[in-house]
């Protein structure tokens, strides 16, 4: 299952999309207080998190899902999508996470994502 946090409804139905055409199961998420209540109910095989999610930072999602993953003993694997990410934010999350998805991203680019969880 891949849970995808991201406030913007283009976004998310666009990756909802992708992830659609490779048959893969998915939960669509844009409020970061729900995110983080699913996460502490169910174990996702992937997370794409967007890093601005208006009034919350991704990175207090972040944080969020490494509690549960260690609590609950898993690891799973968590890429950031963002246009832009500043020099302090890199540095808080570069060693919590798999990947950055750069925004504007091509469909390749979550394709690749996704079915590299798969191996």
């Amino acid at each position: 299952m891949v849970l995808v946090i991201d406030d913007e409804q283009l976004i998310i139905e666009l990756v909802g999309q992708i992830i659609d055409f490779e048959s893969k199961p998915h939960e669509l998420v844009t409020e970061p207080d729900l995110a983080i209540q699913k996460i502490k109910e169910k174990k996702y095989k992937l997370i794409l998190l967007d890093l601005h999610l208006g009034q919350v930072s991704g990175i207090e999602v972040l944080k969020e899902i490494k509690e549960s993953s260690d609590s609950l003993n898993i690891q799973t694997p968590v890429y950031i999508m963002s246009g832009l990410i500043e020099d302090s934010e890199k540095e808080q999350i570069i060693n919590h996470i798999e990947g950055i998805i750069p925004k504007p991203f091509e469909i390749d680019d979550i394709t690749k994502v996704i079915l590299a969880t798969d191996e």
